[in-house]
């Protein structure tokens, strides 16, 4: 949630979740503020069920920033997810390529980002998630349900 006034106050033309495909699936954003400037925010979210009680807390955060992003209709609409690799989750994160080389050509949006936030599965497609993103996004959705069920 901590992220939620920087991506309020720049207004970027794109935000996208960036996770990497693997059983732990680490995530950071990343935001499009030009067509040559891109911003990348340094913490990353576990979203899996490998996490103990303060990556717990950092899931149910993700969670309500997508949350708060999607009652900001204007910021949701720019919103956009992307799955790589384990090399080049890695390039991208630590700055070792241009962002738009992932996004410009051949971009292939994946809405697990948003996918994560139907907890209660009321989606028409929830029944996929476990062969898109595996048993451990299932088990980090169930995280998320009881933190909030803590309240």
């Amino acid at each position: 949630m901590g992220y939620l006034p920087t991506i309020t106050s720049l207004n970027p033309e794109g935000i996208y979740f960036v996770r990497e495909r693997t059983s732990t699936s680490a995530a950071f954003i990343l935001l499009k503020l030009t067509k040559w400037k891109y911003l990348i925010l340094g913490r990353t979210w576990h979203i899996s069920d490998e996490v103990g009680g303060g990556g717990q807390r950092q899931l149910l955060s993700f969670y309500e920033l997508i949350k708060e992003l999607r009652d900001k209709r204007k910021l949701y609409t720019k919103c956009w997810g992307l799955t790589l690799n384990k090399k080049d989750f890695s390039a991208l994160l630590n700055g070792e390529v241009f962002p738009g080389s992932h996004l410009d050509v051949g971009f292939s949006e994946d809405s697990w980002w948003d996918d994560l936030t139907d907890i209660n599965h009321g989606y028409p497609i929830a029944e996929s998630y476990e062969q898109w993103y595996g048993k451990s996004f299932i088990k980090a959705q169930e995280i998320i349900k009881w933190k909030l069920a803590e309240r």
